[in-house]
Formats: structure tokens, C-alpha cells, sequence
């Protein structure tokens, strides 16, 4: 950048005020460099404009800029009845017909005794046969959880309303498929469903419940405290944010049971920052 005094300003505060800086201690920067708040402000203006990690963009692989998520399942809400499609269905599969005639041939002259190297076309055939029903399986297992998950956040589903979600855990939906709680865990590990107001991974609808809410005696979901966090974050006075103490006394005022430690947790989950690091300069 040509030389000019809000550049100079910049460089003198990554150089000398590095470490006011990294804590947003505005006014350490102007103690020790000994200039006016207005070039300070100019100063940090420019520094938050610049990328802290321009070498990101040259040498990567065009296949790793992007994460690309193909959504498992797709929900709508059409006119308060709700719809589940399995986008990666699999189209009708069956045993080639040439193939399936030459095992009948096989049942016609054996007699009761396999003939010589018949064993190669039998294991096959019931190789081929076995991944059909298999695959099968897997799709009727995968409609019966995505199923049984929509019947019990139906208000999510119906409202976008993240205070509908109820607590769910991995029994709840074992209840009403009678699938083992193992093969329920698979089918929702790194599966996502579409929506109309996004893409979820199916864990997002799966949360514990944590204690009673003075409002309205219903049991609260970590979902529900997460948005109430982000709603608190988004709306504080970023000149003096607020310490996960002081979210910790306002959830308990309006009747959520939570410790501080929680507090750091699901903030931490959301990807906001410590109180320190969303203070506006």
C-alpha cells in the first residue's frame, strides 16, 4: 500500500500495540502509541479490512474451497401436511436376466447335485440377490427414522420455529421404529435433511432436556437455550458485550436452570466469540 498516516498508524499498532490489539484494549493502543482516538479508529478500520490469511487462495485444490453437502432427505411443509422424499433414492434394482435364467437352468439339471462349477454362478446369484435386499433395507431404515423424527418435532416442521423442537434422544425414535438404538445411531450419523429454510444434519434435531421454563412449564432443549444465547449476543450493546457471567443471571431470570459453564459451552457451539473478542473498537 503506498505510504499514508492511516497505513503508518496500522503498522505501528501490529509492531509496537500487538497484544492491545489481539485484546481490543482500545485504549492501550492510544496510551502507548500516542495518538488521537480518530486515527486510532481509522488505523483499526483499516487493519479489520485486510485478509489475515491471503495465502489461503493460491496453491489449494479447487476441491476443498467447498464443502458441498448433498441433503439425504428432503422435508416440505405443503399446506400443513408435511412431505419426506429420500433424495438419494436408488432406482429399482434386479438380477440381470441372463443371469437369472442361467440359475433356473442350473435348478433344471442338477437333480439334487450341484453341477461342476455351478459354485462360482450360485455365489453370485446370491451375492447379487443379498446386496438388492440389503440396499433394500437400508432405504426403508433410513425413511422409518427420518419418519419418526418429523413425527415428533412436527410443530419444528410445521412453525421454523426453533422453540417448538422438543427434547428427542435416540430412544424416543427407537420407540416408534422398534429399531435397535445402534442401527438409529448409524442412520443419522452424517445424514442432512433439506428444508425449506435450509440444510440440517439429522443430530440437529436431537437435544436433551434441561429443566423448566418459568414461561411456560415446558421442558427446555439445548436447542432452545442456544437461541436464546444468540438472540441475547445479537442484541447486546457491542461497545460493553456481555460476559457468559452476566447471560448466565439473565437466562436464570427468565427461568432457565443453566451454569456458566453451559453458557461457554453452547456459545462456544454457535461459533460466537468471548465477551473480549466481540467488543467494538
Amino acid at each position: 500500500m503506498p505510504p499514508a498516516q492511516d497505513r503508518d498508524d496500522a503498522l505501528r499498532i501490529m509492531r509496537e500495540a500487538y497484544e492491545a490489539f489481539t485484546m481490543k484494549h482500545k485504549h492501550r493502543i492510544i496510551s502507548q502509541l500516542h495518538i488521537s482516538e480518530k486515527r486510532v479508529d481509522a488505523a483499526l478500520s483499516l487493519i479489520l479490512s485486510l485478509n489475515p490469511k491471503p495465502g489461503n487462495a493460491l496453491g489449494s485444490d479447487p476441491s476443498d474451497e467447498a464443502n458441498i453437502i448433498i441433503p439425504d432427505f428432503i422435508v416440505n411443509n405443503e399446506d400443513g401436511e408435511i412431505t419426506i422424499t429420500l433424495n438419494n433414492k436408488i432406482p429399482e434394482l434386479q438380477i440381470e436376466q441372463s443371469f437369472d435364467q442361467a440359475m433356473a437352468n442350473l435348478e433344471r439339471t442338477a437333480k439334487g447335485r450341484p453341477k461342476k462349477g455351478s459354485e462360482f454362478i450360485v455365489s453370485r446369484y446370491n451375492d447379487a440377490r443379498d446386496f438388492i435386499r440389503v440396499l433394500t433395507q437400508r432405504q426403508q431404515t433410513m425413511m422409518s427414522v427420518m419418519s419418526a423424527i418429523v413425527k415428533i418435532q412436527k410443530e419444528y416442521f410445521l412453525t421454523e420455529d426453533v422453540y417448538k423442537l422438543r427434547p428427542m434422544m435416540i430412544k424416543n425414535v427407537a420407540e416408534l421404529t422398534s429399531l435397535d438404538l445402534s442401527v438409529i445411531s448409524r442412520a443419522t450419523t452424517n445424514k442432512f435433511v433439506a428444508t425449506p429454510w435450509g440444510i440440517f444434519p439429522l443430530r440437529f434435531f436431537f437435544s436433551d432436556s434441561i429443566g423448566e421454563t418459568a414461561e411456560d412449564g415446558n421442558a427446555a432443549t439445548n436447542r432452545k437455550i442456544e437461541a436464546e444465547i444468540a438472540a441475547m449476543v445479537e442484541s447486546e450493546d457491542k461497545r460493553h458485550p456481555l460476559s457468559d457471567q452476566r447471560i448466565m443471571e439473565e437466562m436464570t431470570a427468565r427461568g432457565y436452570d443453566v451454569s456458566r459453564r453451559t453458557v461457554a459451552k453452547y456459545r462456544d457451539r454457535q461459533g460466537i466469540p468471548v465477551a473480549r473478542l466481540r467488543k467494538k473498537l
